[in-house]
Parts: structure tokens; sequence; C-alpha cells
């Protein structure tokens, strides 16, 4: 496929949120909440740069790391993300 498209739907108890990801250099993202009521855009960004984010990490990374996470933040990400998943 030579567009890049994802995307993940999370369905709950009052309602679903859609995430649709459609592009390359930049992204169009939409987040979506929808119910029985309708549905409301949360978010939208026509111009993400799937990139930024890592190109920022590098650069704090080679200027000394000020920025960067510690093990202390990795664990509670990924404590958050075990009670997540329960």
């Amino acid at each position: 496929m030579r567009r890049k498209r994802r995307g993940a739907e999370i369905i709950g108890t009052e309602g679903n949120l859609i995430w649709n990801s459609e592009g390359r250099a930049p992204e169009n993202c939409t987040i979506t909440f929808a119910d029985n009521k309708g549905e409301q855009i949360l978010l939208h960004n026509p111009e993400v740069d799937s990139n930024a984010s890592y190109i920022r990490m590098l650069k704090d990374f080679l200027d000394g790391g000020d920025n960067l996470q510690s093990a202390d933040d990795g664990l509670q990400a990924l404590l958050v993300a075990i009670k997540a998943k329960e």
C-alpha cells in the first residue's frame, strides 16, 4: 500500500474512542469519541510529524540527556500499562 494508514478503536461502556492517521510526513490525525448520541472530534491535526519526538530525543541525548526519562519514569509507565491491561 503506497498510502500509510493506521488507527485503533477502544470500545468502552460509555462509548468508543477512534484514532485514525493517514499519510506520511505529515500525517493527518483525527481522534473521535462516539456514543449513542453521535460523534465528537476530540483532536484533528492535519500536519503531525511522527519523526519529531525521535529527533527531540536524539538531540536531548546528544546534548547531555536533561529531558530523558529515568528508569523510575519507565517503571511508572510500565505499571500504568499493566493496570490498564487488567
